[in-house]
């Protein structure tokens, strides 16, 4: 005859937080408590997690015969990515014979955190990469997938990255950098120099 609610607001839990009641006996009243009730307020983190880098290795010949490849991509958040909502949906590759098979994902490690690098394994078409396969492949990240411990997910990119199978291996080796010091004063009396390419 006397149930009454009471609101508790602007509380921020975190997981494992331990909520306590505690009542005081007024007369024969004791502390009786028929229901908790919590409710998500939006309002607190709203930035949504990003790519901070994605890394898919051309297939050369030195890979003709293997059955996969390997994309990684690194997710970054301002609070925490949510790591189980990684999984084989969040992309998409397609090269000159459409869509490739991506059959399997691990995380770096299975604990939310800023940084996650999730590595996706992607399945040769026909099996194995061969002459057949040669040309340029588009991976894709897929809207709404991958998010945050508040929901917030990652916006869709549909060309997150590329590579190129060449089993024949047709593409020249280049000079990615070089170095060449400048000889001083203090390089007096010395009997060479190293230059680095």
């Amino acid at each position: 005859t006397t149930l009454a609610e009471h609101a508790i607001t602007n509380v921020s839990l975190s997981a494992g937080d331990v909520i306590e009641l505690v009542g005081f006996k007024d007369g024969s009243e004791p502390l009786r408590t028929d229901y908790i009730d919590f409710t998500w307020v939006s309002g607190g983190d709203t930035t949504a997690p990003v790519v901070q880098l994605s890394s898919a290795p051309n297939i050369g010949s030195a890979q003709v015969g293997e059955m996969s490849t390997d994309i990684t991509v690194v997710f970054s958040d301002n609070v925490a990515v949510d790591v189980s909502t990684i999984d084989i949906g969040d992309i998409t590759v397609t090269g000159p014979g459409g869509s490739l098979a991506v059959t399997g994902v691990s995380v770096d490690t299975s604990i939310v955190g800023t940084l996650r690098t999730a590595t996706y394994m992607v399945t040769a078409p026909g099996g194995t990469w061969d002459v057949a396969d040669d040309g340029s492949y588009t991976v894709a990240l897929l809207d709404s997938e991958v998010q945050d411990t508040s929901g917030n997910s990652v916006v869709a990119d549909p060309s997150m990255a590329t590579f190129t199978v060449d089993s024949d291996d047709t593409i020249a080796p280049f000079v990615q950098s070089s170095s060449a010091p400048d000889i001083g004063s203090a390089q007096a009396g010395e009997m060479s120099t190293d230059i680095t390419v």
